[in-house]
């Protein structure tokens, strides 16, 4: 059972990209090779209703990589999809305010970043209210992976 159905129609209707984050959440030190799997499976038997195929993106839980994930994603036939830069409201930074994060990001982001952000942070909204319109005055383009790699979204 989706417990969102709206907000993933939302998504594809205006036109983003759906990856696999897992269903559980749960890194690969938590999980077997069977339940890690089963897992990633779950959130694609998931997500497949809602989209014209399974995604084949994956960003592993936490960012963590090691060879069991590395075999899980290969055998589902996915790619990783990590990030370059982090918003800040989740790991090191997290202790920023929304003003903290957006100076560090104007400073920082460069082109062809992936900016990890999580949709569950006050702060995020905050800053992307503030964000968004300068990088757009700056010039930059935001594009989805199916711009940017093409060939990942073929079996």
């Amino acid at each position: 059972m989706v417990k969102y159905p709206k907000i993933i129609q939302r998504i594809v209707a205006n036109g983003h990209c759906i990856g696999n984050h897992s269903f559980r959440h749960k890194t690969a030190d938590e999980l077997s090779f069977g339940d890690y799997s089963d897992d990633l499976k779950k959130c694609q038997n998931i997500l497949k209703p809602f989209i014209t195929s399974s995604p084949t993106l994956f960003r592993p839980p936490e960012g963590r990589l090691s060879f069991l994930v590395w075999f899980v994603i290969k055998y589902h036939r996915m790619q990783v999809m990590l990030w370059s830069i982090e918003s800040g409201e989740w790991g090191k930074y997290s202790h920023e305010s929304a003003d903290q994060m957006f100076d560090r990001l104007v400073s920082d982001i460069k082109p062809h970043d992936i900016v990890l952000m999580h949709d569950n942070s006050r702060k995020v909204l905050l800053l992307l209210e503030k964000l968004l319109p300068v990088l757009v005055e700056k010039g930059d383009e935001f594009i989805n992976p199916k711009q940017a790699f093409p060939y990942l979204h073929h079996h």
